[in-house]
């Protein structure tokens, strides 16, 4: 790998692009005085883009899935990344935003504002958490429900609020749905339910459990019994599916990251690494929108190595063995491990 080097212009970069020929082409997301330096600290380190990625390597279960599956379950974890937490609780604009499809099995968010650039490690390291929902776990929320404020709408308010609607349906009696799924043992369940009408210990008999327990806010909490942890274990699960962004945190932590550069090619996929718009994200498909145009035409004879279906450009095929394919999907195909040139 090539480092430490400087590019002064688009015609020195084209030259070097074309005398190095990489397989793979990355660039630095730090700002440095002194680029050229080769040791680190004699840089001068002056910020850094905050970068998210986003591939299978994260995504729960993606070893059974098909490239196309594992594509378009990390694209709602982007969207969501993008959406709840870049510009919905952490106010981004848009134009602060870059997303690219990472030419592999995911994609990359580039957040280029004044209010990043000079984050350290540990503040980068909380957004991190943020979006993964580092820590919230039903013991914690127990521990400490005074950080539940509902002022605004974060981990801890959306967990409040499934749990106050289960107990909400508790206290009509209905011991279908979400009930089923949390008490599976009907004695328990009819138990758990009829509870809600006994005194919220010390609180007094004027006031149940059911009327406390579905009341919004830190007070319940410290009237818990093993069986409202159950309801709130499972109302954690249910929010952290619902809102979890599984990125790879090391990437957006490291300040001195290296990351796919813009345009270049991903050498096992050979797909290119594009620019896409928050608009253009839910129609994105990787497997037409990212082919590079330059290997359309031909055609290259392949060997595949096993039964292999895929939709390539729109077009489904069904590969095995020797033949001859478009030059485009022969090299993506070639590049992933999927066939041979023949």
């Amino acid at each position: 790998m090539n480092r430490h080097g400087g590019i002064s212009s688009i015609i020195e970069f084209t030259s070097f692009i074309r005398r190095i020929v990489p397989k793979h082409l990355y660039y630095s997301i730090a700002y440095y005085n002194k680029p050229l330096e080769r040791v680190m600290a004699e840089k001068e380190w002056e910020g850094a883009e905050l970068i998210f990625d986003l591939d299978a390597d994260h995504i729960e279960g993606a070893s059974s899935m098909s490239y196309e599956e594992i594509l378009a379950e990390v694209k709602k974890h982007t969207i969501r990344l993008v959406e709840k937490y870049l510009m919905g609780m952490l106010q981004f604009n848009e134009n602060e935003i870059s997303l690219y499809f990472s030419g592999g099995r995911g994609y990359h968010v580039h957040i280029k504002s004044e209010r990043v650039y000079d984050l350290s490690s540990d503040s980068r390291r909380e957004i991190a958490n943020l979006v993964r929902g580092e820590g919230v776990t039903a013991k914690e929320i127990k521990q400490n429900p005074g950080l539940i404020r509902h002022e605004g709408q974060g981990w801890l308010e959306e967990i409040d609020d499934l749990f106050c609607s289960i107990i909400v349906e508790c206290t009509k009696g209905n011991d279908e749905g979400i009930l089923k799924e949390i008490f599976s043992d009907g004695r328990i369940r009819n138990a758990y339910i009829y509870g809600m009408k006994r005194p919220a210990g010390k609180i007094g008999s004027n006031r149940n459990r059911g009327a406390v327990l579905a009341k919004k806010g830190p007070e319940k909490y410290k009237f818990f019994e093993e069986s409202d942890m159950q309801v709130l274990e499972y109302a954690v699960k249910i929010v952290r599916s619902k809102n979890a962004c599984e990125i790879d945190e090391p990437v957006s932590t490291d300040i001195h990251r290296l990351i796919r550069f813009p345009g270049s090619l991903h050498g096992k996929t050979g797909l290119k690494v594009v620019p896409v718009s928050l608009k253009d994200m839910p129609a994105f498909d990787p497997l037409r929108d990212a082919i590079p145009v330059e290997f359309k035409k031909g055609e290259i004879r392949v060997n595949t190595l096993k039964k292999t279906e895929i939709k390539f450009d729109g077009e489904l095929f069904k590969l095995e063995g020797v033949e001859n394919l478009r030059r485009d999907l022969a090299i993506f195909l070639i590049s992933s491990g999927r066939s041979m040139l023949e």
